[in-house]
């Protein structure tokens, strides 16, 4: 995961990262007794300001944060699991346990709290199976709370099922689902603009330029419609990009300054014919267009894993829906910020 992020992202790791996972603070039995009456004042004073400023360093998903230890320190260091704060890295997720479940569903128990998780394909086809299969998992979690992908457009919920689905895909089946059951829904990724500038920070102007507008604009569709991506490029310029941030050089101004730098980056000629989406497929490692797509990945992934926090702090009951790429790369840190979180709500008994 990218360390240059928006400092918004710090002040909500530090919201979030309550976790009071204890040391015992045992006094070191080697230091001598003082036994003078002066000696015995003074050491009380410095064990009393010792005592209540013992802080505990929990190396947590999503940064370092020292908390301090509750009154009653539960002595469960040997309780607390190994740490896995790396994600799997996106080029091994194909290979992942569960990388072909349409959909795949992780659930995680702690109390009376319930999370689930549930990785999604972007179909648009509203016969597929994979929405029933939500549908069910959606049915026995009871979620007070959904956290989606994406910025779901006005009114999405309020269209049936099957049209949700065809103007958004998974997402849209979201909206459709939370919007008939009452429950609070909710966008888990990063704006943005706070995306752009945690990009710029590692790469190159143009590149993040090129990957934006290749990705979000002509699409991973085969044989896009370059006329019609053409003609949308001026709103989605100045829009899009520059309104979050992105400078733009003089150059980019008009479409055939896209396509140079489309093909100054990726040495090959922009044609519809031979257009691919596995340019910035993250699971692949063939260009620039895929390292850049991991990066942004990474990016979204902790904002995801922010708001799962969040979720679970405020409601018992928390979905998410995000895509299965997403999913297995957080798996590991997931697993291990439930662990925690078990440890201490043991901590606070």
């Amino acid at each position: 995961m990218t360390a240059h992020l928006d400092p918004r992202f710090a002040r909500a790791c530090t919201l979030i990262q309550n976790e009071r996972v204890c040391a015992d603070g045992k006094i070191d039995p080697s230091r001598k007794i003082v036994k003078s009456p002066q000696g015995l004042f003074i050491a009380t004073i410095a064990l009393l300001l010792f005592l209540p400023s013992t802080v505990c360093a929990v190396p947590m998903a999503l940064g370092q944060v020292d908390e301090v230890c509750p009154r009653k320190p539960i002595g469960a260091v040997d309780k607390i699991p190994p740490l896995k704060d790396v994600s799997r890295s996106y080029l091994t997720v194909r290979n992942a346990p569960g990388f072909h479940a349409e959909p795949l569903i992780l659930k995680h128990t702690v109390g009376d709290k319930r999370l689930t998780v549930i990785g999604t394909r972007h179909i648009s086809n509203a016969k597929s199976p994979m929405y029933r299969l939500i549908t069910v998992a959606l049915d026995a979690a009871r979620p007070e709370l959904i956290l989606h992908e994406g910025d779901a457009p006005p009114g999405l919920g309020l269209e049936t099922a099957s049209q949700a689905i065809r103007r958004a895909a998974d997402l849209g089946f979201i909206a459709h689902y939370a919007s008939q059951h009452g429950i609070v829904f909710r966008s888990a990724d990063v704006p943005i603009n706070t995306e752009i500038a945690a990009l710029l920070a590692d790469h190159a102007t143009r590149d993040v330029f090129v990957f934006l507008t290749a990705q979000r604009l002509v699409g991973s569709a085969s044989h896009p419609d370059l006329s019609a991506t053409a003609a949308a490029y001026p709103t989605f310029l100045g829009d899009y990009l520059q309104r979050n941030g992105l400078p733009i050089d003089p150059s980019w101004r008009k479409w055939k300054g896209f396509v140079s730098a489309y093909e100054a980056l990726t040495g090959r000629p922009l044609a519809s014919s031979t257009w691919s989406g596995r340019q910035f497929d993250p699971t692949v490692n063939g260009g620039p267009l895929n390292e850049l797509a991991r990066a942004s990945d990474r990016i979204r992934d902790q904002s995801l894993l922010t708001a799962i926090r969040h979720g679970w702090h405020e409601y018992s009951r928390v979905a998410v829906q995000f895509g299965v790429y997403h999913v297995l790369a957080i798996e590991p840190i997931l697993d291990n910020m439930v662990s925690r979180f078990a440890v201490t709500q043991d901590c606070a008994q």
